[in-house]
């Protein structure tokens, strides 16, 4: 009985002798901050370009444009959201945006855009709007946002 025990005592500790191979450490996502996405934003913005905006709202966004010629609009998704901006790039041969300030709020998640924007048609007409974008970005991308342009 005692050379059972022995034995079996023997094979179970063979097992716990053999270190187990380690188990890989899962790297956490990395996430674009605020500042970053802001700064992808005016970057896509001042190249009029609407696609690439879909890589970085959420589906679920909800932006926020309360003073327009048609009233408060919200842009709810990705496709709304395009939409609206593929819009507005199309009123305009070019945009041009100076003095812009990106600043990170507090909370790790809303961040404030200012800029100046001359907007200028294909007829070479342009005019000038002070823009200042509210924006919240949760594991990098936007979730909400208000925007509000005054015409200079």
């Amino acid at each position: 009985m005692q050379r059972r025990f022995t034995l079996l005592i023997a094979v179970l500790a063979v097992p716990l002798a053999v270190p187990l191979p380690a188990r890989p450490v899962m790297a956490k996502p990395y996430y674009a901050t605020p500042a970053q996405v802001a700064a992808r934003f005016v970057a896509d913005f001042a190249a009029q370009r609407a696609a690439p905006m879909a890589d970085y709202v959420a589906r679920d966004a909800n932006l926020t444009v309360p003073f327009t010629p048609a009233g408060p609009q919200v842009l709810r998704g990705r496709a709304q959201t395009s939409g609206y901006f593929s819009q507005l790039f199309a009123k305009y041969a070019r945009i041009e945006l100076s003095g812009v300030t990106i600043t990170p709020a507090a909370d790790g998640q809303t961040v404030f855009v200012e800029a100046l924007a001359r907007y200028t048609t294909a007829a070479g007409a342009s005019h000038r709007v002070g823009n200042v974008w509210a924006m919240v970005v949760r594991r990098g991308q936007i979730v909400g946002s208000r925007s509000y342009s005054i015409p200079e």
